[in-house]
């Protein structure tokens, strides 16, 4: 069965988690400011993803700059996104303001 699945399939699989995983992360910044709960800052939660976000995309180009080895750079650009996730939430830890962090369902299931 696994045969009859093109390199497509699997691109717009992957596509529609994706796009699923963008919307509850905007939709919860969007409650943020919503709901302006006191305990949590919204606009800090706000710049901590687009920080985030921009070192990402920062580091899936590494592969074109001149720093280490190929072999290095290749590495750090396929391992973009964690690394870029690692280092937020490093941040967001440091952070003396509280940030609420994602939702995160108590058992796994569809969604």
């Amino acid at each position: 069965a696994i045969r009859q699945c093109s390199r497509f399939t699997q691109d717009m699989f992957g596509f529609f988690v994706s796009v699923i995983f963008m919307f509850l992360g905007c939709s919860n910044i969007v409650d943020k400011f919503v709901l302006k709960s006191d305990r949590y800052s919204a606009v800090h939660q706000l710049l901590l993803t687009l920080c985030t976000l921009y070192f990402a995309f920062q580091l899936v180009g590494f592969s074109k700059t001149r720093f280490f080895s190929g072999k290095v750079r290749e590495m750090v650009a396929d391992f973009a996104v964690p690394l870029a996730v690692v280092c937020g939430t490093v941040a967001a830890n440091l952070l003396t303001v509280p940030v609420e962090p994602l939702p995160v369902p108590a058992k796994f299931g569809p969604t």
